[in-house]
């Protein structure tokens, strides 16, 4: 048994499935645009966001993007299959992910001040409040940022454990698609095929049944008489 209780529901009214959905496809928007930027800001030397970042962070954040593709993808399709293990595979990267960001964040709002990287505009007009303000805003982003992308690892999380105990997730409309699904796959039945013999439906494409030994007397007396 888990220690951590699994939520039922995403953002206090959407199913885990559109949850994780949601998640991993604005992960996946997030990862396809920052490779793009950093394409443009290194290979074809267009200044984009961040192109005055160093080199060596770009290309380490693009690569950490790079490798998550794969992981990305097959989280979609697992959530559209309903299959637990591409799914999980997804909440080991996210979770990583997390323990990156933090380290990163940690490490750009802590260790190195944020009053470093003010602009001079707003040195002109203070740099003590301006300072301030600045690290002000840098607590507040870092424990949103944390917060956002732990919550995700826990919807996702969420929904790999409904999987793994059969729940699958289903909500009302599930079972409505599931049920039509399901009627659109039976078979057809057609009049010809409906013949009654006996006040009952005969089974088609089988031959007409037939007596034994050419008889024309059925016995309907039990124990049967014995004439011999």
């Amino acid at each position: 048994m888990s220690a951590v209780k699994a939520a039922n529901m995403f953002c206090c009214g959407c199913s885990l499935r559109f949850g994780t959905q949601f998640i991993a496809t604005v992960h996946l928007i997030y990862c396809v645009a920052y490779i793009c930027n950093t394409s443009s800001n290194i290979i074809f030397r267009i200044p984009g966001m961040g192109f005055d970042v160093n080199l060596v962070e770009q290309t380490l954040c693009a690569a950490w993007c790079l490798i998550g593709l794969p992981f990305i993808m097959a989280a979609l399709w697992g959530v559209a299959s309903r299959l637990e293990v591409h799914v999980r595979v997804y909440v080991f990267y996210l979770a990583a992910t997390l323990v990156v960001d933090t380290l990163f964040l940690i490490y750009f709002f802590f260790i190195q001040d944020p009053c470093s990287m003010l602009p001079r505009a707003l040195k002109a007009g203070g740099t003590a409040f301006a300072c301030g303000i600045a690290r002000l805003a840098a607590v507040h982003f870092f424990f949103f940022s944390i917060a956002v992308q732990a919550y995700a690892v826990y919807i996702v999380w969420s929904f790999c454990e409904d999987l793994r105990t059969g729940g699958f997730g289903f909500g009302f409309g599930d079972l409505t698609s599931i049920e039509d699904a399901k009627s659109d796959r039976r078979a057809p039945v057609h009049a010809d095929a409906l013949h009654a013999d006996y006040g009952s439906i005969s089974i088609p494409n089988y031959a007409a049944p037939t007596t034994i030994f050419s008889g024309s007397y059925h016995e309907t007396n039990y124990p049967p008489k014995q004439d011999w």
